[in-house]
């Protein structure tokens, strides 16, 4: 709960609230109070990890939403470790787009069906367990796909 209010504040207040009121409404059912108090204090947790995405976290004239596509704002990609999102903003800047374009660009890339299957490199066989972040950016680096 510490980080969540050191990083995303509105949240932590939100989740405050939501405890007190949760609670008493507990109680007064005959529920589990001190259960659905803790409960609420989590119950937003998520967020601290992208604190700006959320209103009640936001400062005054800035909302990152403003510069994204609709359908985007309503795009969550969960637990993207932050290197793999810095990759991304890097190959997005290498191709003068945005994020969400590239981010968009690289879904459509990956669900299209190629025209030319004579052109594909044979199937990757997986040696010693599943495959790794790590092993496939490699694979991209040598041109395999």
């Amino acid at each position: 709960l510490r980080q969540l209010a050191q990083r995303a504040p509105g949240t932590y207040n939100h989740s405050i609230n939501v405890a007190a009121i949760a609670e008493s409404a507990a109680d007064a059912i005959g529920a589990h109070g001190l259960l659905t108090r803790v409960g609420a204090y989590f119950h937003d947790i998520g967020k601290m990890f992208k604190p700006n995405y959320f209103v009640e976290n936001q400062q005054q004239g800035s909302n990152c939403h403003d510069t994204l596509q609709p359908a985007m704002s309503t795009l969550v990609i969960k637990n993207l470790p932050d290197d793999l999102h810095a990759r991304l903003r890097d190959q997005a800047e290498r191709n003068r787009r945005s994020v969400t374009q590239e981010a968009i660009s690289l879904l459509e890339t990956g669900i299209t069906v190629p025209r030319l299957a004579p052109m594909l490199a044979p199937p990757v066989k997986l040696k010693g367990g599943p495959l790794t972040t790590e092993a496939l950016l490699t694979w991209v680096a040598e041109g395999r796909e």
